[in-house]
């Protein structure tokens, strides 16, 4: 049975978990096994294969699952055991739980993640074939189930889920969705908007699009030829995250732009956003297109700024409630829901009340609450405990409930009185009232008269009459479409407004986005028309507006200059003043010049006292700080110092000793010495305070380990202190400073070196120090050593490579968790410390790879290679781009090629010893070949060819090279190739010997050429093997080329199978032809000599029954027969002669007896075709002589290839035909088959073909042997 067949016709039963998406996937599945053969079936007893699609978001929802599974397990051993059903989990738990999911009881066979649906068929025809659980749960970079168009669970439906884009990139510390559905991958735009369209022609009324995060939707497919210049790229005001957005692509305000255009009476939302994704761009799509919803999904988690930092939701309280405000102001009439935790990790009661608060200020119409719950691998679980009880989380969440519909009810009762649209979806299951959905996200029950009739997909407009918190009560009043309601009831909200400067490429832009397909011309022409002269009344109108404005502004600026023209004018004329009385002041002192000399002498002794007083008071400072110094050192273990403090400290001593320095001035070398020499101290001090420094910075991650980050911030702090000093000091070496320089800290404190006045004087040049440089360098050789120091003692070189990816992601995980958050954004620290590990593992990688390996070790470096750069995106969101360079760039092609060598090295040299070996006993024959269970004689070859083999494709397909796998099949094609000319050989040589020297060889050439076919045949199925399993593994581009390779392995051994079967048809008919060289001879009409020949067969057929493959058996018996048939044909070219009457009576008895043997092994109806041959002979030998032209190119007409010299022989060997006679129906025939060549028969050989003694028209030599293969 192939892999691919065992669910043809089956039945299975799902079930569906969770969220939405799960529906989605669902739909996918569907589609992936119906189109393998399977039915669906909405009875679980009458199911072969049970589907769980599984929900891991809450604890909850997997206790339903065990629950679930535990029922199963029942059924399949109680009250179905002779038809259990097969059982597969799939979904977000199985990718989480696969392990525990196979090893519990076997309460499960198959676990399939999501994004391996695909391989969903294989898996459930894997597991029928054995008793193990079989399970894919890999992680796609880039699987969107674009190409595959959903079943539907409920085709009446008139909404639907589309799945535009999976996976999240967000990493929210309480979430595991980024670990059970891998990074983010969006699909095109086109294939979308293809969807779309197919779902309008089936008349959905209603679209979701969907996606974990589905507003940072990214369509790259086009980013070499489509530049969206930013269009809807930007975060939300106030937002970040924590990972480095990718530039380019086409982004969800386009694709929402797009999918509103395709058929405007179709409603379309969107789910699940994240806040930080509503650019402008997206808001303004959803105010200018009708047809797009206004309830707005803004996920809040919690109210508190410090909880939402737990979090990692990338913005505080404040910047939700702006974006709110902000939205609000955009699409007046927007409603909002949200989803709500309560009681997460650390969360106290103030935190609480903020959430509490936050819900009363937005006042949502739709909100899904829960209480926390802890999930495995996630950041909370690795980073904070789950410290809220139960007790508090319960009563937190009940408030939360109670504040949602609280507000709601009283938000619902505005809508009461209004006239509203609302899509019309059908009758309640349980009380069957009619109800629909309107544009804000209400449920709303209708009550329709009698005279109006409704189907489902109509849209309706109703006059709400009542309100809850959950739904809308109305009056249905009429049906309308969708943009008749709003033509006249036009909704909220200012027209886009022009912000390009460029009007022209701005227009042409719109259009192109408004007319986007060649039939929107005739279709939409004229909306797009009627729109655009809307936007332009309302654009003058603000035009206007703001061109009055800006007049106003700029005549009140004009008339503040003309007034603050004057004033300079005044302020001139009093400074002109002044410098008058100055000058005529001047001339009442007659010693002018010398006050001024002694003003200046004066003010100098001020500074130079000042300078004594302040040098008296150093040496305390600097004992001080040395104190300080020794104190930091003593309480480094504890973490118990002030780097900032102590840095401030000496920085003032460092300032004050070049301050000191230029006061003296550069002119007096005597006193630079002497005050050099007294301040000596403070350069060793700096030295010891820098030693202390890096001393800490290496111990960075011990620090973070100790909860103790805010040493490291000090030190960041130190570092940007000393960078803002450098490029101080920069500054003034190139001219560009200030004369007099403020000190870099501000303020004052008890150390007042820098208070005086000789903070006013020159200073002595300062030592530029690059502390960010040298941080980084420490960075640089901190995790170089690390990483050393793992791949040579805990990776132990090649023996546990594959190691080190755990250890790096360990390590960035730790470091983007603990160390990052300490360092200011531009350091772009998480970037660094990425590049830094990549780079070292890069550099070791290196050194191992230019030690001498062997195959296994190039095989497991490349496959560890592979996995390296698929787990560094899986577990940290890290795409291959960024890892550069890449390990092995540019050698893996040669390190394949050098495994490739390796291995048809030893495969060759390994296959040689076989074949000496399986060759010398061959010929040799001592023992009688050895006996399968089954009966059928073996070499046992195969079984250490194939265990070679196999050893070698394992280690390629671990190392998941599917090239390297077809190159490596079409060297063993190559020995395999060596190895069939070989047995080919040795068959042809032990043939002859047997032949025509027997007395000279050793017994049992049969037996052991039977030996030799059947492990042929066992080569086959084992090459059929590998072909069909390792090769559905592999991807479309390589599985062909691979599938073709094993083929033609299939085919060599196939080929020495046959040569096998041939030899044994040549030594049965050896020892036949004694006989058949004697038929229609004298010997022939008088003795029975058919009776030695069935005899013969009859002993050579028991063996060949008993200890040959079937298959092999049925095609030798075919051989046999047409050989015994074409014997009796090409007998006719020997001394015989035939006798009219008595030859054909002859032969019609040996055909029947024949016949008789040879259907006790053939199929009836191929003895008689094959024997029919004969039964020719006996129509041309019995034939008048003028009925033979007749009977001739009647059985021409059957057999083209029927010799004419056959039949001349025969009829030259009639001894009932006269010469003359004889001679005229010879030459009537040759001139009808004249124009027969063997080129117009060589699309229509049959038996006569293989005749020896008779070769086809066109043959160059007269065939030998008439083996039938």
């Amino acid at each position: 049975m192939a892999v691919s067949d065992w669910g043809q016709g089956r039945k299975y039963y799902v079930e569906v978990y969770g969220c939405q998406m799960n529906v989605n996937d669902t739909e996918i599945l569907m589609a992936v096994l119906n189109k393998a053969g399977y039915r669906r079936t909405m009875t679980l007893d009458d199911a072969d294969v049970v589907f769980l699609m599984t929900c891991a978001i809450r604890e909850k929802a997997e206790h339903r699952i065990w629950e679930r599974l535990s029922y199963l397990k029942s059924l399949k051993t109680k009250a179905r055991p002779e038809r259990a059903p097969m059982v597969g989990v799939l979904g977000c738990m199985a990718e989480r739980l696969k392990e525990k999911l196979l090893e519990s009881d076997k309460l499960v066979n198959v676990v399939c993640g999501p994004d391996a649906y695909r391989s969903l068929p294989r898996l459930l025809s894997l597991r029928s074939m054995s008793a193990d659980g079989v399970a894919n749960v890999m992680l796609s970079a880039d699987e969107t189930y674009a190409d595959i168009t959903p079943v539907r669970l409920d085709s009446n439906k008139i909404s639907v889920h589309l799945s535009v884009m999976r996976g999240c990139n967000n990493m929210c510390s309480f979430c595991i969705v980024p670990f059970t559905r891998g990074t983010e991958r969006s699909r095109s735009i086109d294939s979308i908007i293809k969807e779309v369209r197919s779902l309008s022609s089936q008349g959905i009324r209603e679209v979701t699009l969907l996606g974990q995060n589905v507003n940072s939707y990214r369509d790259t497919s086009q980013s070499d030829d489509h530049d969206v210049d930013g269009y809807g790229s930007e975060l939300s005001r106030g937002f970040s995250t924590i990972y480095r957005r990718k530039e380019g692509g086409r982004r969800f305000a386009e694709l929402l732009h797009c999918v509103a255009q395709v058929d405007p009476e179709m409603r379309i939302r969107f789910t699940s956003p994240h806040p930080k994704d509503f650019p402008d761009e997206l808001l303004h799509v959803i105010r200018d297109n009708a047809n797009v919803c206004r309830n707005i999904h803004l996920p809040l988690q919690s109210g508190s700024t410090g909880c939402l930092e737990r979090m990692r939701r990338g913005y505080s309280r404040e910047a939700f409630l702006e974006l709110v405000e902000h939205i609000r102001s955009v699409i007046p009439d927007v409603t909002f829901s949200t989803d709500v935790i309560a009681g997460f990790c650390g969360e106290t009661d103030a935190e609480h009340l903020d959430t509490v608060s936050v819900m009363e200020a937005v006042g949502f119409d739709m909100a899904f609450m829960f209480a926390y719950s802890m999930r495995e691998r996630t950041h909370a679980h690795r980073k904070y405990s789950d410290d809220v009880p139960q007790e508090v989380k319960s009563r937190r969440l009940t408030q939360i409930i109670d504040t949602f519909h609280a507000t709601a009810a009283r938000r619902n009762q505005r809508f009461v009185g209004t006239q509203g649209l609302v899509l019309y979806e059908g009758l309640t299951r349980k009380h069957a009232r009619p109800f629909g959905s309107d544009d804000y996200g209400h449920k709303v029950f209708l009550d329709v008269p009698d005279a109006l009739s409704l189907r489902p997909g109509d849209y309706v407009r109703v006059r709400i009459k009542a309100a809850t918190s959950a739904s809308l009560s109305a009056d249905a009043l009429q049906p309308t479409t969708l943009r008749q309601h709003y033509r006249d009831f036009p909704q909220p909200g200012a027209a886009e407004l022009v912000s390009d400067g460029n009007a022209r490429q701005y227009a042409i832009q719109r259009l192109a986005k408004l007319l986007r397909h060649p039939d929107d011309l005739a279709y939409k022409a004229d909306d797009v028309r009627r729109k655009l002269a809307q936007e332009k009344l309302l654009i003058d109108a603000q035009l206007n507006t703001d061109v009055r404005r800006q007049f106003d502004d700029v005549q009140e600026g004009l008339e503040l200059m003309y007034a603050t023209g004057g004033q300079i004018g005044n302020v001139k004329t009093d400074m002109q003043q002044v410098d008058r009385l100055c000058t005529s002041a001047q001339s009442y002192l007659t010693n002018f010049d010398r006050i001024q000399k002694i003003s200046i002498a004066n003010r100098n002794f001020v500074r130079a006292n000042e300078f004594y007083k302040q040098f008296n008071e150093f040496h305390q400072q600097y004992t001080h700080v040395r104190a300080m110094m020794a104190d930091a050192k003593a309480n480094f273990g504890q973490g118990n110092f002030n780097l900032l403090r102590l840095h401030y400290f000496l920085y003032k001593l460092e300032d004050f000793r070049n301050r000191a320095l230029g006061f003296a001035g550069v002119n007096d070398a005597d006193a630079e010495q002497t005050l050099s020499q007294m301040f000596g101290g403070i350069d060793e001090l700096v030295q010891e305070f820098e030693a202390f420094l890096w001393h800490v910075a290496e111990g960075m991650y011990d620090l973070a380990l100790r909860n103790r980050t805010n040493i490291i911030v000090q030190l960041l702090k130190v570092v940007e202190v000393e960078e803002a000093a450098d490029r101080a000091q920069e500054r003034e070496k190139e001219g560009a400073g200030l004369a007099h320089r403020q000190s870099v800290f501000g303020g004052s404190d008890k150390l007042s070196l820098a208070s005086s006045a000789l903070s006013r004087g020159p200073r002595k040049e300062r030592r530029v120090k690059n502390y960010k440089q040298k941080l980084l360098a420490l960075i640089h050789d901190f995790i170089d050593r690390r990483v050393s120091d793992f791949f040579k003692n805990d990776a132990k070189g090649l023996g546990e490579v594959t190691e080190v990816t755990g250890f790096v992601i360990d390590e960035l995980a730790f470091a983007l968790d603990a160390v990052a958050s300490a360092f200011p954004s531009d350091y772009y620290i998480f970037d660094l410390f990425i590049d830094e590990y990549h780079q070292s593992v890069v550099k070791n990688t290196d050194a191992l790879v230019a030690r001498d390996l062997d195959g296994g070790e190039i095989l497991m470096l490349l496959r560890w290679v592979r996995e390296y750069g698929a787990a560094m995106r899986k577990e940290l969101g890290i795409p291959k781009e960024q890892l550069k360079p890449a390990l092995l760039e540019g050698r893996e092609d040669s390190m394949a090629q050098e495994y490739l060598d390796i291995a048809a090295s030893k495969i060759r040299e390994w296959i040689k010893n076989l074949m000496k070996t399986e060759c010398e006993t061959f010929v040799r024959r001592e023992d009688a070949p050895s006996m399968g269970e089954d009966g059928l004689y073996v070499t046992g070859g195969s079984i250490y060819l194939f265990e070679i083999i196999n050893q070698n494709i394992e280690l390629v397909t671990e190392a998941q090279r599917a090239k390297l796998l077809c190159d490596l099949m079409a060297e063993c094609n190559k020995v395999f190739q060596d190895v069939s000319k070989q047995w080919r050989d040795l068959l042809a040589s032990e043939k002859a010997k047997q032949i025509e020297t027997p007395e000279t060889v050793a017994e049992g050439l049969v037996d052991y050429t039977m030996a030799l076919a059947n492990e042929q045949i066992r080569s086959v199925v084992q090459a059929e093997t590998i072909r069909d399993e390792t090769g559905d593994r592999l991807t479309r581009s390589h599985q062909e080329r691979f599938k073709n390779e094993l083929s033609l392995t299939m085919d060599i051994f196939m080929n020495v199978a046959e040569a096998a079967t041939q030899t044994l048809a040549d030594i049965v008919f050896s020892d036949l032809r004694p006989i058949t060289s004697a038929l229609y001879t004298p010997e022939w009409y008088q003795d029975d000599l058919l009776q030695p020949v069935i005899e013969t067969l009859k002993d050579y057929c028991q063996d060949f029954q008993d200890h040959l493959d079937k298959y092999l058996y049925k095609r030798l018996m075919q051989d046999l027969l047409s050989r015994f048939a074409l014997s009796y044909v090409d007998a006719v070219a020997g001394k015989v002669k035939f006798h009219k009457g008595k030859t054909t009576e002859k032969l019609n008895l040996e055909i029947h007896r024949a016949s008789k043997f040879f259907k006790e092994h053939v199929d009836a109806g191929a003895v008689a075709d094959t024997l029919n041959v004969v039964r020719i002979l006996v129509s041309v030998i019995d034939s008048t002589p003028t009925m033979i032209f007749l009977e001739f190119f009647s059985v021409k007409k059957q057999y083209p290839d029927l010799p004419l010299a056959l039949v001349e022989d025969i009829l030259t060997k009639r001894d009932d035909l006269e010469k003359q006679q004889l001679k005229t129906i010879l030459e009537s025939l040759r001139q009808k088959t004249k124009g027969d060549t063997g080129s117009s028969l060589a699309k229509q050989r049959t038996l006569f073909s293989k005749l020896k003694n008779y070769p086809p028209l066109g043959a160059a030599t007269p065939k030998t042997g008439g083996g039938f293969f």
